[in-house]
């Protein structure tokens, strides 16, 4: 593990940037893979072209459910819209419910991808401030919250999905966890578990329920977001030192 670097006089980790979301946003895909379906050429497709062709179904799909619901939307509709046939459709997921099931595990799958993409070889600090920053941007994004939604108010007909929203969590967190477990062993930082380390820094980091309910935030208060789930969890954790008794004075003072 590489050596912790110097801070700021507070000893916090100072950043001005937040990390870019790993994908754009699914919309901005969703136009993507229709052009290119309308260049899709005729015949059997190959295993490349098969896989651009879900690709195509699925940003399609989702789309369809998150703008129309469940009920609105129909196989024929998406189909439509994907410049597909209706048996490709049909033939790839058999229903409209098991579409929608393969549908929201797709989305929730970009959660992972986000938090395993900030865990490289970088300083301790580094990697947990960015972890922060990712789960805060990716879970304030306008697609991740309208898929949430569309799970909570399709749990009555699909149960289920809040079980395996519970083990999206789970899985999405897995790779932190381990992480978290190898600097607990070699001391970086002071945990009881790291499992609910990882999930205490990830509800700290994303806000609970609060992006459900109000627009998306600022940019400006996003960071603010980061900066102090950060200090919060560095300094809990032993990474970060605790601010001298003589600022806290300071700082009471100024208050």
């Amino acid at each position: 593990m590489k050596s912790v670097p110097e801070t700021s006089n507070d000893g916090a980790v100072e950043s001005d940037v937040l990390p870019p979301v790993a994908s754009r946003g699914l919309l901005k895909r969703i136009r993507t893979v229709q052009k290119r379906a309308l260049k899709r050429p005729r015949g059997r497709p190959t295993a490349e072209e098969a896989d651009s062709l879900r690709d195509t179904m699925m940003h399609t799909a989702l789309n369809a459910f998150m703008t129309r619901g469940f009920e609105g939307a129909s196989l024929e509709g998406i189909a439509r819209d994907a410049k597909i046939g209706k048996i490709t459709i049909y033939r790839q997921f058999g229903t409209k419910e098991a579409l929608f099931r393969e549908v929201v595990g797709f989305a929730r799958q970009n959660l992972r991808e986000h938090v395993r993409a900030s865990i490289t070889d970088r300083p301790p600090r580094q990697v947990i401030r960015d972890v922060i920053a990712q789960l805060v941007e990716a879970v304030s994004h306008p697609d991740f919250i309208a898929v949430l939604r569309l799970t909570i108010s399709e749990a009555p007909r699909f149960p289920d999905l809040a079980a395996d929203s519970l083990k999206n969590s789970e899985y999405a967190l897995g790779s932190l966890v381990e992480y978290l477990g190898a600097l607990h062993a070699e001391g970086v930082i002071v945990i009881d578990d790291p499992r609910v380390s990882a999930f205490q820094l990830a509800e700290l980091a994303t806000g609970g329920v609060r992006n459900l309910l109000k627009p998306r935030s600022t940019r400006a208060e996003r960071k603010q977001m980061v900066d102090a789930a950060y200090t919060t969890i560095s300094r809990a954790w032993g990474l970060e030192p605790l601010p001298s008794r003589s600022r806290r004075r300071h700082t009471d003072k100024q208050r």
